[in-house]
């Protein structure tokens, strides 16, 4: 599996694919690029290097594009360009949503969109002032929603 990170905050959501690959013995490779952010790799490359030997991945700066063909998960589709074959774009909130978000920018060449759940891309849902923000290249068939307690609980007034 490859990853791809501009930020080291993204490695929350990474770390578990990770873990995960290697119980599985599926090696995988980050792929890092400056951002210049607070919480640019490249401001923290130690600790970047020391979780790569903690968590057994390979981690390599991502200069020019990669000639892999295995699955690429990112971040809200940022590093797209970089990559060839599979590549799964996982949204970590609302950076997604509206005309010009990533979700626009980035879903013509991504091939599947990961949201915490459907209810995330009930636009209809929204106030009316906010239908605004659904994208306009929505497509169904490349969104995959995995299910989160935390978001898919619908509070009873009743219960509470």
């Amino acid at each position: 599996m490859n990853f791809f990170v501009s930020e080291m905050t993204c490695l929350r959501y990474f770390i578990p694919l990770v873990k995960e690959g290697n119980r599985r013995n599926v090696k995988s490779t980050i792929y890092w690029q400056n951002s210049n952010k607070y919480n640019c790799p490249a401001k923290h490359i130690d600790q970047f290097k020391k979780l790569s030997q903690d968590f057994n991945f390979d981690l390599k700066k991502c200069t020019e594009k990669i000639n892999n063909k295995d699955l690429t998960f990112l971040i809200e589709g940022r590093g797209n360009q970089y990559f060839e074959g599979k590549k799964a774009a996982l949204t970590t909130g609302l950076d997604f949503h509206g005309e010009g978000g990533n979700y626009d920018k980035s879903i013509e060449n991504i091939d599947y969109y990961i949201f915490p759940n459907k209810a995330w891309t009930r636009f209809s849902d929204w106030p009316a002032s906010d239908r605004t923000i659904k994208p306009k290249l929505f497509n169904e068939k490349k969104n995959l929603y995995l299910g989160s307690p935390k978001l898919d609980v619908a509070p009873n007034k009743e219960e509470i």
